[in-house]
């Protein structure tokens, strides 16, 4: 890449104001485990400007990994792939195009890219010869990395001292690139990122039916104290399922446990969905499904009683379905992106809106806390006739791990009908306008 050595303030002082020089916000995105031989971490690099009017010259990308999940050397030994994103092949204008013009090692456990307009020295700088940078994040690079530790952290974050001052925009005037005043902002990094797989470092939702608002936003933990709950994951029963034969959560995996954490209130069955939205995330969207334990405080954690892992892959967006047995299950709203640390988090429980469809099929349990409607008693995705019929009146009277246990005190009794049943029956302001014997539905995509 070439080099040039230009004097350009921080900041110029016009008319009594002080004009801020443009600068770039970098970020992780996407980060994900990609079964093989080996298996690949695969991540993103996007950026974005913090103004309109910035034209992309070249840019470098400086990042830090862990030897001990990587290996060091990725380039010389071939453990690093790395793809161009939209930000390096314009679509809209293709003349404004960018190569990778260098990918190296800069010492054992530091990579390196640098980047180049095509159309260097040719032109100043226009949308015609020149990609306009964003103000919102766009994908720059797409990296592969061959896993050598699974067990090992990813420790991968941007080496700031080497990328500031490495950063050129496009003059609008003459051919001659002008460098940012610095790459200024590093959004996240993904020093704890899994290389098992999805980590949840914190998934949370609470379901109505345990849930007690006077607890301080606890639910109770009657099934494992009565010691009802079974040691295989629940949802694969023998069918027809209360004269269901294909319950909306049905599901063969194999999760066991031989002990329960001290204050789990039920399985629970955690899916993900990979599509642009929630409204388009149907079944065809599904990348995969793990059974998994609640816990009383609405936490959501593996068998094991560690943060939950998947190992799936997506492409387009990353939306987290919860199912529970007797309950209407919720998908949510918004993309679960990563957090400042590499992980994942997302929690149902904290506005209406975290599920998709809202009040139609979440319901504010008091307190400030929404969670999952009870009564869904065959597994249906609806509340009906039916829960009442042929679930809560099939198991009343008896004790156990029942379906008719809407409130999982391990009893079904004449409150489960009364408190959960009845009023969910006859709620849940469907649009358009529910049947006579339905009440609160599901919303998740189909």
């Amino acid at each position: 890449m070439k080099k040039f050595t230009l004097f350009f303030a921080c900041c110029v002082l016009i008319g009594g104001f002080v004009m801020a020089q443009e600068t770039l916000t970098w970020r992780f995105a996407n980060p994900q485990v990609i079964s093989g031989s080996p298996d690949i971490f695969q991540f993103d690099v996007q950026v974005k400007a913090s103004a309109a009017g910035t034209f992309q010259r070249d840019l470098q990308v400086y990042f830090d990994y862990n030897t001990a999940a990587f290996g060091a050397d990725i380039v010389a030994n071939g453990k690093v792939s790395v793809s161009e994103l939209e930000l390096m092949n314009n679509a809209s204008f293709p003349s404004a195009t960018y190569s990778i013009v260098n990918s190296a090692d800069n010492t054992s456990s530091k990579f390196a890219v640098i980047t180049e307009a095509d159309n260097e020295l040719t032109q100043s700088g226009t949308a015609t010869y020149f990609l306009e940078m964003p103000t919102e994040f766009a994908g720059l690079l797409r990296f592969q990395i061959d896993i050598a530790s699974a067990s090992e952290l990813a420790g991968i974050s941007f080496d700031a001292a080497l990328m500031d001052g490495g950063q050129y925009k496009q003059s609008t005037s003459n051919t001659d690139p002008v460098k940012y005043a610095e790459a200024a902002v590093y959004d996240n990094d993904l020093t704890n990122a899994s290389l098992e797989g999805l980590l949840f470092s914190s998934l949370k939702c609470f379901i109505e039916g345990p849930y007690d608002a006077g607890t301080g936003s606890i639910m109770n933990t009657d099934l494992l104290a009565g010691g009802y709950l079974p040691l295989t994951q629940p949802f694969n029963p023998t069918l027809p399922y209360y004269d269901n034969a294909s319950p909306v959560w049905l599901y063969a995996g194999s999760e066991t446990v031989s002990t329960f954490p001290a204050n789990t209130v039920d399985w629970v069955l955690v899916q993900l969905r990979d599509a642009a939205d929630a409204a388009s995330a149907g079944s065809g969207a599904i990348m995969g499904s793990e059974a998994a334990l609640l816990l009383d405080d609405g936490s959501i954690v593996d068998v094991d009683g560690n943060p939950l892992v998947i190992k799936e892959s997506y492409n387009s967006g990353l939306f987290v379905v919860i199912y529970h047995r007797n309950h209407l299950g919720v998908i949510s709203n918004f993309n679960v992106g990563i957090n400042g640390t590499g992980t994942y988090e997302y929690d149902f429980s904290d506005a209406v809106d975290k599920a998709y469809g809202g009040s139609n099929g979440h319901k504010d349990l008091g307190g400030g806390v929404y969670g999952l409607v009870s009564a869904d008693g065959n597994g249906n995705g609806l509340i009906q006739n039916t829960d009442e019929t042929a679930v809560w009146k099939a198991d009343l009277g008896g004790s156990g791990y029942q379906g008719g246990d809407f409130n999982l005190n391990a009893l079904t009794q004449n409150t489960d009908e009364t408190n959960y049943w009845k009023p969910n029956l006859g709620g849940g302001g469907q649009v358009p306008s529910k049947s006579a014997n339905t009440g609160y539905e599901s919303q998740i995509p189909k």
